[in-house]
């Protein structure tokens, strides 16, 4: 997947050999969101309605090709899907926020 606006940890993570082990540093969990957010968006097909803030639009869903998000393997969806983790994980117990709800919806509608 293109690594133009992706978040900063993920080039960590991979950095570091992909560990599950070792914990990744979140310093402020609204720098990962905001940038999980244009990453995401970078990512879509051209095609996919955006709103003002230029984010995915999950209400209005239309088909068409997905293929700029198939890669297979290590570097695909689970490197999308990870920060997602983090996200979550910092924010703690609880209610999950409405981006990252929001967040996870289209993930999920997409895969």
């Amino acid at each position: 997947l293109p690594t133009s606006s992706r978040p900063a940890e993920v080039g960590q993570w991979i950095k570091y050999g992909r560990s599950t082990t070792r914990e990744t540093k979140i310093d402020k969990l609204e720098v990962l969101s905001a940038k999980w957010w244009k990453w995401w968006s970078v990512l879509a097909p051209t095609w996919q309605k955006k709103d003002d803030e230029g984010l995915p639009v999950t209400e209005e869903r239309v088909g068409g090709d997905w293929g700029v998000l198939v890669h297979p393997g290590a570097n695909g969806m689970a490197v999308v899907l990870l920060p997602l983790v983090w996200w979550r994980n910092k924010e703690g117990g609880g209610v999950p926020s409405d981006s990252w709800q929001r967040a996870v919806r289209d993930v999920a509608w997409v895969l």
